[in-house]
């Protein structure tokens, strides 16, 4: 088996510690150019979930694509304007995390 790397979509990072959330990553959520979701933090990672019955997530609002991110975690995690934050979609939602997150897999090396 190999490790293999995942990356995730880059969102630029604009004033108001802003992001778009890219429209195919939205609609693979069922979440609209207008909505609410909820978030939660792990470490240094943002989680992002359409589903109403996470009721220990916070409610964030989602205005024209755009989601802002918590300004004391993009503090804490060296996030500044111009800057990429990286979007990865998992079963559970989308990850948000900061530049410098690696993520690691492995790959099965099947015969030939």
């Amino acid at each position: 088996m190999k490790l293999k790397k995942i990356v995730g979509l880059p969102a630029i990072v604009s004033a108001r510690n802003r992001i778009v959330i890219d429209k195919g990553l939205r609609k693979l959520y069922g979440i609209q150019e207008n909505d609410t979701v909820r978030m939660r933090r792990d470490k240094n990672l943002l989680y992002i979930n359409p589903a109403e019955e996470l009721r220990s997530f916070e409610v964030k609002e989602i205005s024209i694509g755009r989601f802002n991110l918590p300004m004391d975690w993009a503090t804490e995690n060296h996030v500044e304007i111009g800057d990429c934050v990286y979007l990865v979609a998992t079963t559970n939602g989308i990850i948000i995390c900061p530049k410098g997150t690696d993520f690691m897999c492995l790959e099965e090396v099947l015969p030939k």
